[in-house]
């Protein structure tokens, strides 16, 4: 309180002629204060309390009353809180045919059958590359999925990408141009399942209604897929190539397929509450935000 005292308005915007005369008179408003507190009342300006079971907010109310405590947290009151979608999950994808031609400057037939890997260099890769690479051989031997690795950050994402492709003993393709986030996005639509390290790889896929197979690295990613109620993810740290193949022929198998399309459907929603969020936020209508932001309404802040 008395650190505030010191900083208000009252006290601020000094110039080099009022400095001194205002220093004085702060320095003898704050001790004319001191002097009529009580030892408990300078003790309780110490006092940090966090509203809690342990502390409830009448005795919280009764302690600053009696001048016992200087500060509380945790006590915003937020009565609108909605659960919403990182924006990107409901990005729309580039044009098929825009697609289309990305896949084939990589040599990528765009009609061919795929399994999509978004790698990331990580503590813990080394240990699971031959495990990957399994699991990606196993794909192709037992669904005839062709591996591509599809970066999400280039070009970082390309040197994990090379260095599975070279214990592979089947074809495989690596997306080895910077697309647009569009463009990667179309290009992930286009897999039959898609295995991630990298979490948006993880969420665009999912977005787009495709089976996501996670190798988590850290919390969020096991978030995002405890979020859309996703079973099928192993930690990088661990993983070994006979839990990967398994998790692989449940997404290929279309027993998930419903499961996948109610999450994209899920995922789209939570992030239109962003949109109606914002906008109550401004006073605006949905519509009138989309114009303001220049992306259609329901397709949230870029």
């Amino acid at each position: 309180m008395l650190s505030g005292l010191a900083l208000s308005p009252a006290f601020a915007q000094e110039t080099p002629i009022t400095q001194g005369i205002h220093a004085q008179q702060r320095d003898a408003f704050v001790s004319h204060l001191m002097k009529q507190m009580t030892l408990e009342e300078k003790i309780g300006q110490l006092r940090l309390i966090s509203v809690g079971p342990d502390n409830p907010k009448e005795a919280i109310r009764e302690g600053i009353r009696k001048g016992q405590i200087g500060a509380i947290f945790n006590t915003v009151t937020r009565p609108d809180i909605r659960v919403s979608a990182d924006p990107t999950i409901i990005l729309t994808p580039a044009p098929r045919e825009i697609v289309n031609i990305a896949l084939e400057q990589s040599g990528i037939d765009p009609n061919g059958k795929y399994i999509g890997f978004g790698l990331r260099n990580w503590k813990g890769l080394d240990t699971a590359l031959p495990e990957i690479a399994a699991a990606a051989n196993y794909a192709y031997e037992k669904h005839g999925l062709t591996p591509v690795f599809v970066p999400i950050e280039f070009p970082s994402d390309l040197m994990p990408a090379e260095r599975v492709g070279a214990l592979l003993h089947c074809p495989w393709h690596a997306v080895r141009t910077r697309q647009p986030i569009e463009v990667t996005i179309g290009i992930l639509s286009r897999m039959k399942t898609v295995v991630g390290i990298r979490l948006h790889s993880l969420m665009f896929s999912a977005g787009q209604g495709v089976p996501v197979v996670g190798m988590s690295y850290d919390i969020k990613v096991d978030g995002f897929l405890k979020y859309i109620g996703s079973r099928t993810c192993l930690q990088l740290s661990s993983v070994k190539a006979e839990p990967l193949c398994r998790l692989i022929d449940e997404c290929v198998s279309g027993a998930l397929d419903n499961e996948v399309h109610r999450t994209a459907e899920m995922l789209r929603e939570r992030e239109s509450e962003n949109v109606k969020g914002a906008a109550k936020l401004l006073n605006i209508s949905d519509n009138q935000l989309g114009y303001v932001t220049n992306v259609p309404a329901g397709c949230g802040l870029i």
